[in-house]
């Protein structure tokens, strides 16, 4: 899609937005001349012809991809967490801080939540969302600051391994992607900081469910151990903070 658009959706360009009962919003403007490969205009009624092709049982069958029939049967086991920003702030009073007159909280010390979050510059639609949690930190009450690294730093590994912040990064999607997480892929000293386990969450529960992912065949088993690997994962993230 951002091959079509105009832009990437942002905070800063209004095409993001964030509405007051938790839920999203964003706008794709399709690019002026954007084409398909014959050279015909490609527009916003192509879109809605493909949502409505989607959502006909009968006729999206035949496209139908066997992921979707997946994800509908794990959706239960997806733990969700509704967008609430006064429960988020009710949590930091919570652990002694004060909001003071300018927004921020601060300790018993007088000392503001200070908070880093890192990007890799090259992909702009990252840096724009790095940006957009950077505003919703600051709007929380923390001070936030952004470092955006160049695509050259990322050749030092060990660097890259032990940044002492946040970093948002993207990150691929499918079921073939979830050997990311497996505890050999946590980028430590003796593996000379390779792997793409950037949160470097290591479980050897959660690192048995994933291999026994792969090794079973029939599809109603490994739905189930799917189901499993989502449900750990979710509430894991939400009880000691690995994934942002």
């Amino acid at each position: 899609m951002g091959q079509l658009a105009e832009a990437a959706p942002s905070v800063e360009n209004g095409l993001w937005k964030l509405m007051p009962d938790g839920r999203m919003e964003t706008t794709w403007r399709i690019r002026q001349g954007a084409q398909w490969h014959d050279g015909t205009p490609f527009t916003t009624q192509d879109l809605r012809f493909t949502a409505d092709i989607v959502r006909d049982p009968e006729l999206a069958a035949a496209f139908r991809d066997s992921a979707f029939d997946m994800i509908e049967a794990i959706e239960g086991a997806i733990v969700k967490y509704d967008y609430d920003p006064r429960r988020a702030a009710q949590a930091i009073e919570s652990l002694g801080y004060t909001r003071g007159a300018d927004g921020f909280f601060t300790d018993a010390a007088g000392h503001r939540i200070g908070l880093e979050i890192q990007v890799t510059e090259g992909l702009e639609i990252q840096v724009k969302a790095t940006f957009a949690v950077l505003d919703a930190w600051q709007q929380l009450g923390a001070e936030v600051k952004p470092i955006v690294r160049s695509s050259q730093s990322t050749v030092d590994r060990e660097d890259q391994a032990n940044f002492p912040s946040f970093r948002l990064n993207r990150q691929p999607n499918s079921k073939e992607d979830m050997k990311r997480y497996l505890i050999a892929q946590a980028p430590v000293a003796e593996n000379r900081y390779t792997g793409f386990d950037f949160a470097r969450y290591r479980n050897q529960e959660f690192n048995n469910l994933i291999e026994r992912y792969f090794r079973t065949i029939p599809p109603p088993e490994r739905v189930d151990v799917l189901r499993q690997v989502v449900g750990s994962h979710d509430k894991r993230a939400h009880a000691d903070g690995s994934v942002l």
